[in-house]
């Protein structure tokens, strides 16, 4: 690899030094690089050839980045069908009775809430479908094994009889929980992402199911050219959907990002924020997802944790495997001087949310509530984790700054310093004390100013 920089390093000549690469990183230095349509003139890439598999994939999801609409032109964005949900068919062996049968089904109604949670769908159970409609068809079986219960998904996608995913998990009822969430809920969360997270050109594809879980991941990766990206496809969910509550939840969220990013949370843009997720509450108030994403741009932008903390639960009630919703619960509580409840619940939701693409969140969540318990062992981790799995998520690396400062580590810290500059040129410690930048926790818990401080002895050193 280091042969390989140097090479190009070689190759690029006076402008060698526009190649910026650190332990996990290698860009291009954005104050001189100008990126100019992919798509013009052909593929990306399109006559560059290398036998490897991880480039490959790369190569895929980079292209379909470019083949899903831009901002600048939303309105060419592909247009959902207005009614059209996609189809999910639950079968299970209807021949197996017992206790087989039962967990079968146990298994199988799990399922179908959380798809519910997640997208545009229609959920049948053990009805036959139209071989010739598109749907997606999962079975599901279960059987013991010694003291073990084995719990088996497949999902296939008709009609083209494609395999898109299989999995088995082992479940022993008679051993000791310890406070971890229901083992059907992280199973039934792995099925979902491989639903959700399946590689497409998504400018050929109009449905909402895919185009509103490829926007609402692209709110997560800290570029702003995927929030914009989102946020004008969500756009397109909305304005195309009758029943349009979970879609009104993530833009709402896609916007108090936005504004929470560039520290301006009381412009128009919140506003909008706020009109967006009370319209959710409104259209629908048993999603668990759209009601968990309401709550939590209420607590953020007008600070009523009590309603948030209602939201929150009412959605924790609904669907109390949904990643989403344990979080929002476990945040308001946390605002509501709950801290244990609060961090409790962030963890039982983290284990839930680890099969999802965007599973860091979930760790930079347990980091944040775990500075009220000054376990920076543990925060420290849990931020290393969620960085080292999206390396431009800004909010990891601002508590990373902010924990290796508080652990005394200051080499660590300066290093993450520089790695956010990359994505916040301006950035500078002493902001950590600023009422409006993104860092709302660590002034909550009284640790800000002692971050501060520790980090002016650094520099005086």
């Amino acid at each position: 690899m280091r042969r390989a920089l140097s090479n190009i390093r070689k190759a690029f000549g006076p402008y060698a030094d526009c190649l910026i690469t650190d332990r996990v990183n290698i860009r291009l230095a954005p104050d001189v690089i100008i990126l100019n349509d992919a798509t013009s003139g052909g593929e990306l890439l399109e006559d560059l050839f290398i036998n490897d598999p991880e480039f490959d994939d790369w190569l895929r999801d980079t292209r379909m980045f470019f083949d899903a609409p831009q901002p600048s032109s939303a309105l060419e964005s592909p247009a959902p069908h207005t009614s059209y949900r996609r189809v999910m068919s639950i079968s299970t062996d209807e021949a197996v009775s017992g206790e087989a049968g039962l967990l079968q089904n146990m298994l199988g109604d799990i399922l179908a809430e959380r798809l519910v949670a997640t997208g545009p769908v229609e959920v049948y159970r053990n009805q036959r479908i139209d071989p010739k409609m598109p749907h997606d068809r999962i079975d599901v079986t279960a059987y013991p094994v010694g003291s073990q219960w084995v719990f088996s998904l497949s999902i296939v996608e008709a009609p083209k009889s494609r395999h898109v995913w299989s999995g088995r998990t082992r479940i022993d009822f008679t051993a000791k929980s310890n406070g971890e969430s229901n083992p059907f809920a992280r199973f039934c969360n792995e099925a979902i992402a491989a639903l959700a997270d399946r590689k497409i050109n998504l400018a050929a594809n109009s449905d909402p199911f895919f185009v509103m879980n490829f926007a609402s991941a692209r709110l997560f990766t800290g570029q702003n050219s995927d929030l914009r990206t989102g946020m004008a496809l969500l756009d397109t969910v909305v304005s195309h959907q009758t029943d349009a509550a979970l879609p009104l939840a993530w833009r709402g969220f896609a916007k108090l990002t936005k504004a929470l990013d560039s520290s301006d949370t009381t412009t128009e843009l919140a506003v909008s924020a706020m009109e967006d997720a009370s319209k959710a509450v409104a259209l629908s108030s048993s999603n668990s997802t759209a009601l968990a994403l309401a709550a939590h741009v209420h607590l953020l932008l007008s600070g009523d944790a009590d309603y948030a903390r209602f939201l929150a639960q009412k959605a924790l009630t609904i669907d109390e495997e949904d990643p989403y919703a344990g979080f929002a619960a476990g945040t308001a509580a946390f605002y509501n001087g709950e801290t244990q409840r609060g961090l409790d619940l962030v963890r039982w939701s983290r284990e839930c949310a680890q099969p999802l693409t965007n599973s860091f969140f979930w760790d930079v969540q347990n980091a944040i509530l775990g500075l009220s318990t000054h376990d920076f062992d543990d925060c420290y981790s849990s931020a290393l984790l969620a960085s080292a799995k999206m390396p431009t998520y800004r909010p990891a690396l601002r508590y990373l700054i902010a924990i290796a400062l508080l652990k005394n580590l200051p080499d660590e810290a300066n290093r993450y310093v520089l790695r956010l500059r990359q994505l916040e040129p301006n950035f500078d410690v002493r902001r950590f004390i600023e009422d409006e930048y993104p860092v709302p926790s660590l002034r909550r818990v009284g640790l800000s100013e002692e971050t501060v401080s520790r980090a002016a002895r650094m520099i005086e050193q």
